[in-house]
């Protein structure tokens, strides 16, 4: 079987994604429908559905190396068995390394158990860039407490330079504005709209656009008829939300303390936590992050499957490769 032998991922596919996902034990966010369909136009995503687990493979797109990602559905080795070698059998007819990502911390014994049924040692690799922030949701929607008072005060001054503002649910009907906002916050960074490894303009675009069908939840902020700021995300699970993407005039200060809060209190008033994604290595969006004390952070993995037959080479290779 090759890649192209797979059907692609698609909007057609929610229900049986949202199955798989549901009987998972997953907590990243990549993982979450809304954020893999999103995202769907970098990573040119196909799907294996064996009838138990639901697995999405990649050739890559532009964001990355070929993989395949942690399959969903009751994750068990006798489950994930088969699966690798179907994974197998598709990365060699198309000479790609066996590599499989965004995988949480929990599922590395597992992945571990069944490389050695199939002859394989792993490779782990890990990118702190790339973990997963997750906050107690009551505390943010409170912000109570001296660790908050930055934040609390931060708000309080944007009320009392803008009195006027307001909070409305995020609805479809709000796609020209919030596009444009996306597309004004870019120009202001200098980046290409239309390039995904420099904007989210296209993921936001396709939520929009499928608003829906998705489920999306969120709030934005008005003046007026002027909308300052927005959030989406989605209910991924009970209990906890997922905030996709927050978006704000970049002129004006302390907008984003307020949509935080307003989107948590007001969006998700019942879930006990909210993911808000990673920092990517981005140094005021990691302060950012950090400055709301998060709960716990989630690491995601990469697994390198290297057949043990040709472990001595490849440590061989490696090294060579480290020293120049």
């Amino acid at each position: 079987m090759r890649f192209t032998d797979l059907a692609e991922l698609s909007l057609d596919l929610i229900d049986l994604y949202r199955e798989r996902f549901a009987a998972s034990a997953t907590e990243l966010a990549d993982a979450a429908p809304n954020s893999r369909l999103a995202w769907n136009q970098g990573y040119h995503y196909r799907y294996h559905d064996d009838g138990q687990l639901f697995t999405a493979v990649s050739d890559g797109g532009i964001f990355s190396r070929p993989h395949f990602c942690l399959p969903l559905g009751e994750l068990t080795v006798d489950a994930l068995l088969p699966v690798i070698k179907s994974m197998e059998e598709i990365f060699k007819a198309e000479s790609w390394p066996l590599c499989s990502m965004f995988i949480d911390e929990k599922f590395k014994p597992l992945y571990e158990l069944a490389a050695e049924r199939l002859d394989y040692f792993i490779e782990w690799d890990y990118n702190d860039d790339f973990t997963d922030y997750v906050y107690d949701a009551a505390k943010l929607r409170s912000l109570s407490g001296k660790r908050y008072r930055t934040k609390r005060n931060h708000i309080n001054q944007f009320l009392r330079d803008f009195p006027a503002v307001e909070y409305r649910p995020l609805s479809a009907e709000m796609a020209e504005q919030a596009l444009q906002l996306v597309l004004d916050w870019g120009e202001n960074k200098d980046v290409d709209p239309d390039n995904m490894r420099e904007s989210d303009y296209l993921p936001i675009k396709y939520l929009f656009t499928n608003f829906a069908e998705l489920n999306l939840k969120g709030g934005a902020i008005y003046l007026g008829d002027l909308l300052l700021a927005f959030a989406i995300g989605s209910q991924t699970r009970e209990d906890i939300a997922v905030i996709h993407f927050e978006k704000a005039n970049p002129n004006l200060e302390n907008i984003y303390a307020v949509i935080n809060r307003w989107v948590a209190e007001e969006a998700f008033p019942e879930v006990k936590e909210i993911n808000r994604e990673e920092d990517m290595g981005i140094e005021g969006m990691r302060l950012a992050k950090e400055s709301y004390h998060p709960l716990k952070r989630l690491r995601k993995y990469r697994a390198n499957f290297i057949k043990k037959c040709c472990a001595k080479e490849y440590r061989a290779q490696k090294s060579l490769s480290e020293v120049k």
